[in-house]
């Protein structure tokens, strides 16, 4: 017979001094700039934005960051941290309404999720299939972190559609 695990009180797992303050300060800079950008746009009101809109953004920020290019356009902003402002966003949209007035989600309320929303139940093993991609034909260009990062990919004027 297998024993159930315990599961940690929640309430203990709140470490707000664990997330990184540098990278916070980023973020916080990057909804600093949003308040200012949308301040006569209601972003406050859930029902005003989609949580798929913010992933979407948060995509096209990770992927301008995979192909090198570290700062928005538009914010002179970490791209990483306007990906996490996203994210960030789309969680608070995605949260449950247990935790918008003060509650925890029971476990029962996770196992009634998972069989409601999954074929599979939580932490079960999906075998994949193990394959070797080919290498990329595309070039990627020679950075050198020890430069300050340059923003010579704005000159175009283009300017990204969110955050």
């Amino acid at each position: 017979m297998q024993r159930k695990k315990k599961q940690p009180d929640p309430r203990k797992l709140r470490r707000f001094d664990l997330i990184p303050s540098q990278a916070l300060n980023e973020v916080a800079k990057v909804f600093g700039y949003g308040h200012e950008k949308h301040r006569n746009k209601r972003v406050e009101d859930k029902h005003y934005r989609d949580p798929h809109e913010s992933v979407s953004s948060a995509l096209r920020h990770i992927n301008d960051w995979l192909m090198r290019d570290k700062f928005d356009c538009e914010s002179h902003l970490y791209h990483l941290a306007h990906a996490a402002s996203q994210l960030i966003i789309a969680l608070e949209m995605d949260i449950p309404q247990a935790i918008s007035v003060g509650r925890d989600i029971t476990e029962a309320e996770v196992e009634n999720y998972w069989k409601s929303h999954s074929t599979t139940q939580p932490h079960t093993v999906i075998p994949t299939m193990q394959t070797t991609l080919p290498k990329s034909t595309i070039p990627v260009p020679k950075v050198d972190i020890n430069e300050p990062p340059s923003l010579d990919n704005c000159a175009g004027g283009e300017n990204d559609q969110g955050n």
